[in-house]
C-alpha cells in the first residue's frame, strides 16, 4: 500500500472504473489509486511524445479525457517541454520520458508494457503504423532504468499482443525484458537475444543472409524459444523459400502454440483503423 508506480507504457491504462466493475489492462490503475495502493504515479512515455507541441498535445487530450471520468473537479495540468503533471484522486501523476525520471529513494512498483518499445509516441485517436524495428530495445531500456536508480520488489510485464498494440513478431521482447531484469550479467540466453536483435536489424535493411545467420545462432542458444524459428519462417517467405518457411513455422508453433492466434498479423489492427462507411436511410 501507499507505493510509487512507474508505468512504462505507450498507453496510460488509467480509465476510470467504478467499484464492482471489471478491471482490465486498460483501467487497472484507477482502482489501485482508489484503494490506496499507489500514492504517486510516473507514466513513462516513448521519447517522440516530447519532440513537438503537437505530440505533447496527444498526451494532454488523453489526460483531459481521464479527468472527465474521475470523480471530483479536474485538477490543474502543468505542461513543460519534457514533463506533464497533475493529480488524480489527490495523488500526483507525473508524465515524462524514462530519462526524465527522478532518482528514487525507495523501491517502486515497476510496470512495463512491450508496446512502449514498439510505438515511438503516445497518440490520441488513430495510432501510428508499426515501425519495421522497435524504436528502443529491451537492453537499452533496462540500462536507462538502472542509470536512474530504479529499484523494484515487484515488476509486471504486459505483452499487449492480444490488444493488437504489440505485433506478434515482437512478442519475445517481453521475455527478453524479464531475462535482462533478472540476469544483468552476460549469459547464453542474453547472447541469444543479442543475435535476435542482429537478425532483425539485418532483415530490416534487406541483408537476408546476415539475418538468417543471426536467427540461426539465436535458435541454437535459445532452443526452447519459438521466436527465432518464427522470424526465420517469415524471412524465408520474403526470400521466396516457402517450403523452408513452412517448416520453421511448424516448428515454432510446436514450441509455442500461442503463436497460433488471430493476432499473428496486423489484419485486426488495420480492420480497426479502416474508414467507417456512412449509410443513409
Amino acid at each position: 500500500m501507499d507505493r510509487i508506480l512507474v508505468h512504462v507504457d505507450a498507453h496510460h491504462d488509467m480509465w476510470w472504473v467504478p467499484p464492482e466493475q471489471n478491471v482490465t489492462i486498460a483501467n487497472f490503475i484507477s482502482p489501485a489509486l482508489r484503494e490506496g495502493i499507489f500514492r504517486e504515479i510516473y507514466w513513462v512515455v516513448p521519447d517522440r511524445s516530447w519532440e513537438s507541441a503537437g505530440n505533447r498535445r496527444h498526451i494532454f487530450h488523453h489526460l483531459t479525457h481521464i479527468q472527465r471520468d474521475f470523480p471530483g473537479s479536474p485538477a490543474r495540468i502543468e505542461i513543460t517541454r519534457d514533463h506533464i503533471s497533475t493529480t488524480l484522486l489527490g495523488r500526483p501523476l507525473r508524465i515524462c520520458s524514462v530519462e526524465g525520471l527522478p532518482k528514487f529513494e525507495e523501491t517502486v512498483l515497476l510496470d512495463l508494457d512491450v508496446d512502449y518499445l514498439i510505438l515511438p509516441r503516445v497518440t490520441y485517436g488513430p495510432g501510428d503504423s508499426h515501425p519495421a524495428l522497435p524504436w528502443r530495445w529491451p537492453e537499452d531500456l533496462i540500462a536507462v532504468l538502472n542509470s536512474r536508480g530504479v529499484r523494484s520488489e515487484l515488476v509486471t510485464i504486459a505483452y499487449s499482443v492480444e490488444g493488437g498494440y504489440t505485433p506478434l513478431y515482437w512478442k519475445y521482447l517481453g521475455d527478453e525484458l524479464e531475462v535482462r531484469l533478472e540476469t544483468p550479467e552476460p549469459t547464453q540466453v542474453l547472447r541469444g537475444m543479442d543475435y535476435m536483435r542482429a537478425g532483425a536489424e539485418a532483415a530490416a535493411r534487406g541483408d537476408y543472409a546476415i539475418a538468417e545467420q543471426g536467427y540461426r545462432e539465436a535458435s541454437a542458444l535459445l532452443p526452447d524459444l519459438a521466436a527465432p524459428l518464427w522470424h526465420l519462417a517469415f524471412l524465408y517467405l520474403d526470400c521466396g523459400r516457402g517450403d523452408e518457411g513452412r517448416e520453421m513455422y511448424r516448428r515454432a508453433i510446436e514450441l509455442d502454440p500461442g503463436y497460433r492466434t488471430a493476432h499473428n498479423s496486423l489484419a485486426l489492427w488495420h480492420y480497426c483503423q479502416r474508414p467507417r462507411l456512412r449509410t443513409t436511410p
